[in-house]
């Protein structure tokens, strides 16, 4: 069998309990209105507002562990985002210290009622402000309450900011004090260092000059190479020219020719002069050419003979002196980076320390200023509350107007269907 939902029907069933609705209603309105006027206690909300000035950036430089950063890290502020101020703002220490300072009964006012909705913290959409909310009964102990939690909220951050620079403090003084004895013991090392024979500068020295001293004797014997091949090449020719030319002269000549040998032989011999003419004369005598050609070969000879062995010495020379120059060169090498180091650990003790110094003058500046009093402060007192924030009496009434309606609308349809309903056969 089909059933049809008929809105008449419907209308039928509400006008025939019109007046159980209504009685629901002005019951519930009734409770809701006796119970919102005279049984709830009034609730009044105090609320003190605070500002921060020191709060955390969205990008956060990247940890590169230098000393800078760790030395900013020490003298900064604590920067916290306006979540972790609010917080902190519950904090049970603090919620306890208002609890003492006020003097609050223990057994109506706790750290967990407090927690738990007696406190609230806002942040203030789009700025840097906290409101802290307190309900109570009584007017001015929600005023007190909220002031009070400020005063110590304001006064544990600017402490613990003090605290902060204080050990900041005392750790910079604690650095620098050990700063200064590892400087001073690089010093002392890096002075008995250049204190010691055969230093950096003067292996330089000894090594340039023993370098320019390779390199004259190497010049010394390409320009001897040169003298030897240009000897040798003379000795070549003065040789060839000697092969060539004859050691002796041989001449030819009649008696007649020579007039004092001629008179010689008349006197001595009874010869007469026709027939001394017709005698011939031979001689030898030595080449003077070929005598200054052997002259000119011994002297080639000396000379390339000298040249050969200023060679050979200049050749140990350039050994011996480039086997000295090697173990200068290694020498200073190990000088120069033992030099480098020495030094580059007292350049960077020396920075280490003028930061470190400069830092503890910024840190004890900023403790002796107290700037960490302006990184948070209270901006507005709470006032006594005048109006009730609850219970919210007309609004309480309507609610329960609302719900007994549709509790009573339920209750005159379910009646009708209990009606209307045959009970089911059970059948055997």
């Amino acid at each position: 069998m089909e059933e049809e939902i008929n809105l008449r029907e419907l209308i039928d069933v509400l006008l025939k309990g019109k007046w159980i609705i209504v009685g629901i209603c002005i019951v519930a309105v009734l409770a809701a209105g006796l119970i919102s006027f005279f049984v709830l206690p009034e609730k009044y909300e105090a609320s003190a507002t605070i500002m921060v000035n020191n709060m955390s950036k969205e990008a956060e430089a990247v940890d590169d562990g230098s000393l800078g950063q760790l030395l900013g890290s020490l003298t900064e502020y604590p920067s916290m985002t306006l979540e972790t101020y609010r917080d902190q703002i519950k904090n049970p220490a603090l919620l306890q210290g208002v609890i003492d300072e006020l003097k609050l009964d223990p057994e109506q006012y706790t750290v967990h009622g407090f927690r738990e909705g007696k406190v609230k913290a806002e942040a203030v959409e789009k700025t840097n402000l906290i409101r802290i909310k307190v309900t109570d009964q009584d007017p001015a102990t929600a005023a007190a309450i909220a002031n009070s939690l400020a005063d110590n909220f304001v006064e544990f951050v600017n402490n613990n900011s003090k605290e902060r620079l204080g050990n900041s403090v005392q750790f910079l003084e604690e650095q620098i004090g050990e700063q200064e004895k590892e400087m001073a013991a690089a010093v002392d090392e890096y002075k008995e260092f250049l204190a010691k024979p055969a230093g950096v500068e003067e292996l330089q020295k000894e090594f340039n000059a023993k370098l320019t001293l390779l390199t004259d004797f190497k010049n010394q014997l390409v320009q001897n190479e040169v003298k030897i091949n240009k000897n040798n090449e003379g000795l070549k020719q003065v040789q060839a020219a000697i092969a060539e030319i004859p050691q002796k002269l041989v001449t030819e000549k009649s008696l007649a020719e020579d007039p004092y040998l001629f008179q010689v032989a008349g006197e001595v011999s009874d010869k007469q002069i026709d027939q001394l003419s017709g005698i011939s004369m031979k001689s030898e005598e030595i080449n003077p050419v070929y005598i200054d050609l052997v002259k000119r070969k011994v002297t080639l000879q000396e000379e390339l003979a000298y040249l050969k062995g200023e060679q050979v010495t200049l050749r140990q020379n350039v050994s011996s002196i480039g086997a000295e120059l090697e173990q200068l060169q290694s020498e200073l090498a190990e000088k120069k980076v033992l030099d480098q180091r020495l030094s580059s650990k007292v350049d960077m003790l020396r920075d280490n320390y003028e930061a470190l110094v400069s830092k503890y003058q910024e840190t004890k500046m900023s403790a002796s200023a107290q700037i960490g009093e302006a990184s948070i402060m209270l901006l507005s007192e709470a006032t006594k509350p005048d109006i009730p924030v609850a219970p919210r009496k007309m609004l309480n009434v309507a609610v329960a107007g609302v719900l007994g309606l549709m509790l009573s609308v339920f209750f005159v349809f379910f009646r009708e269907f209990w009606r209307n309903s045959e009970p089911e056969k059970i059948k055997d």
